[in-house]
């Protein structure tokens, strides 16, 4: 058994820009995607830690990322954060939220 600091999660629901508190996340992919994401998440604390990013978006760091494919996850440092209630997300013309 892990042991981690207390952390939350926020989500949209399709096509809507509020994003709301979440109790649990289900990721359903295969293994390969599931350790490219886990690569990911080490890869986006280390830029947190080393470089004081405040975060970092998947689509961002994802080559072959495609919204009609893929779920944008938006790493937030809450020790940088100045705020971590839900905000409302605003999407481009292609219709992909920014966090």
């Amino acid at each position: 058994m892990i042991t981690i600091d207390a952390f939350k999660a926020y989500g949209t629901r399709t096509g809507s820009p509020t994003q709301i508190p979440l109790d649990e996340i289900t990721l359903l992919a295969s293994p390969a995607t599931l350790k490219a994401l886990g690569d990911f998440l080490v890869h986006a604390a280390q830029c947190m830690e080393e470089d004081g990013m405040k975060h970092l978006h998947l689509q961002d760091a994802w080559a072959d990322f495609d919204p009609r494919l893929h779920v944008d996850l938006v790493l937030v440092n809450s020790e940088q954060a100045t705020e971590h209630a839900p905000q409302t997300t605003t999407g481009d013309s292609a219709g992909i939220p920014h966090g």
